[in-house]
């Protein structure tokens, strides 16, 4: 097309739009109009499945469009379901923080809201109606912290209590809750009002507050208002008592210590013995209790090992697909076997912090001991049966693998590889690493140096974006850093899903924008698939630059082109 051509193209449409435009005024607010122009918004519904061993039932939709000035929500979606938790509805921060979220939120701009789960749940009770509600989750068995004290004209509050009109027990964030004492999962506990001033007892471990409990008159003593005081637990320390100064300063705070008008802080006193504690890795098989040991001779330590503390190992772990093969002082089976002769002679510190050997005399440097050994257990692969064909959430040819897709009736289709895939004992589900990866080389502009990979900002040009081409995308990768005869200065999302291999099975892949989409579509069907609320790589380059590829955000599902540099999370998918 000649220059004049274009003109004459380009005009046409310019008057195509005007004559639209003139004959449609009936749209357009006329001057001085207050209308104001509509705005969408969109509302992620994120379930937060986190524990793998639950059944799991997604909502209904994971999305919801607000069209402003109507900004609340036609109806929340059906709730999800994990098995073995309660649902205690949306908020807008995740553990049931931040704001309830309902059908009648306002909602003035995009957002995320996230599922609370629970076990058990206190209700906190003032004068016949609810006050507050906390949810405990298991393991933990005590609640996180108390609603704010109440208020009442006259009376001072005297905390909150397992009976009406302060009868039972005061109710702190140290005591008990377990489903021996609720009723269908929960259990309720009331504000106490007292015309007395009631005074404040703190118990601290440290600068962390363990609970707070109130004494009213006459003689302002726990022992006068029918309470206990706590008694916490630590893991390999035995618990002396309370005291008015750390460490075991000031005087013993007991049972029947007058509290001062001003109220008072107590600090817990720990056992000075001598504890080493061996910390049990599972590499996400079940889990296993932490033990300790204890030693009487301090110069070589021969004490400290589970035979000598008359102990055994514990129980042996459980893994799907997997034989426990023992605890080893190593990842994977490396390092030295562990067992009940092993001496556990872990961080030997001086009061300066500083290491010091086993069989450095002691008497003169006083050292603080904290003894600690991690050990891990090693597995050898077993496999077992899976079935054919597939459904979504079903087990892969893989065994520990998840199927997200499938086609030709469940014969064929795509599967997951599981959270911890990458690293069995580390705590994150999935590494992260840049989409390519190159040698870095310093150049010069304007006077500045800089470092650079020209192989992250070379559009590649051979990936694509539909569901099957996720492995073909991987190898282009692989190849466009082999045919620069660049050294990869970090492991890159394609390489590392390409080194993956469990049970003898390779041939897994990064996925590509599809598939990704159908991965986070079906990431909590039937079970949880572990991912983390951030940013996964994809294996498609984007369209719109050569410097990025697609990722998507898996806290709400959003793609994004991401810049190839930067550190993403990586998840390795298998057709089969």
């Amino acid at each position: 097309m000649r220059f004049s051509e274009k003109i004459i193209a380009i005009s046409i449409l310019f008057a195509a739009l005007f004559t639209i435009t003139a004959c449609d005024t009936d749209k357009i607010p006329s001057q001085g109009s207050s209308s104001i122009p509509s705005s969408t918004y969109t509302v992620s519904f994120n379930s937060q499945f986190t524990d793998p061993e639950s059944d799991t039932t997604p909502p209904d939709v994971t999305t919801k469009t607000v069209t402003s000035p109507a900004t609340t929500i036609d109806a929340l979606p059906t709730a999800p379901v994990m098995s073995g938790y309660k649902f205690g509805g949306w908020w807008t921060r995740k553990g049931g923080q931040g704001a309830s979220f309902t059908a009648n939120t306002t909602v003035y701009a995009d957002r995320t809201v996230y599922a609370y789960w629970y076990n058990y749940q206190v209700i906190f009770e003032n004068d016949g109606e609810t006050y507050g509600s906390r949810g405990i989750t298991l393991p933990a068995n005590t609640v996180s912290s108390l609603p704010s004290a109440p208020t009442k004209s006259d009376f001072s509050f005297a905390g909150w209590w397992t009976g009406n009109d302060c009868t039972g027990e005061e109710f702190t964030t140290s005591s008990i809750v377990d489903g021996g004492n609720t009723v269908n999962g929960e259990i309720t506990v009331y504000a106490c009002w007292s015309s007395d001033e009631a005074r404040v007892i703190t118990f601290q471990d440290g600068q962390t507050v363990i609970a707070q409990q109130h004494v009213t008159e006459p003689e302002y003593t726990l022992e006068d208002s029918g309470s206990n005081m706590p008694a916490p637990e630590k893991p390999c320390q035995e618990f002396q008592g309370w005291w008015t100064a750390q460490n075991g300063g000031g005087t013993q705070f007991l049972i029947d210590t007058p509290v001062p008008s001003a109220g008072i802080a107590v600090y817990a006193k720990w056992s000075n013995d001598t504890v080493h504690t061996i910390i049990y890795n599972s590499g996400r098989g079940s889990a296993v209790t932490t033990q300790c040991v204890t030693g009487v001779d301090l110069a070589d330590f021969s004490d400290f090992t589970l035979a000598a503390n008359s102990k055994s190992l514990p129980p042996n772990p459980s893994k799907r697909c997997y034989a426990f093969a023992g605890w080893w002082t190593g990842q994977y089976g490396e390092g030295e076997s562990f067992n009940t002769n092993t001496i556990v002679d872990g961080n030997k510190r001086d009061d300066d912090g500083n290491l010091i050997d086993g069989n450095t005399e002691t008497a003169e440097i006083e050292p603080v001991y904290e003894g600690k050994i991690t050990v891990y257990a090693n597995w050898t692969w077993t496999g077992g049966a899976a079935p054919s064909p597939y459904n979504i959430g079903d087990y892969g040819p893989s065994c520990v693998g998840k199927v997200f897709y499938v086609t030709d009736g469940g014969l064929h289709g795509l599967e997951m590889a599981p959270a911890g895939w990458y690293n069995w004992y580390a705590a994150s589900p999935d590494p992260s690493g840049p989409w390519i990866s190159g040698e870095t080389v310093e150049s010069e502009y304007m006077g500045v140096i800089s470092s650079t990979q020209p192989i992250q900002s070379a559009k590649n040009g051979n990936t694509l974006t539909a569901i099957g081409t996720g492995p073909a995308n991987t190898d282009a990768i692989i190849k466009q850093v082999a045919d620069a005869g660049e050294t990869p200065t970090s492991d890159y999302a394609a390489i590392l899903c390409k080194d993956y291999a469990v049970g003898g099975l390779g041939n897994w892949f990064l996925p590509s924008k599809d598939e990704l989409a159908q991965l986070f579509l079906n990431r909590d069907v039937t079970r949880p698939g572990g991912f983390a609320d951030l940013r996964y790589w994809s294996s498609s380059e984007y369209e719109l630059g050569s410097n990025d590829s697609y990722s998507l955000e898996f806290e709400n599902g959003k793609e994004h082109g991401s810049n190839k540099p930067l550190f993403l999370n990586v998840r390795p998918v298998r057709a089969f």
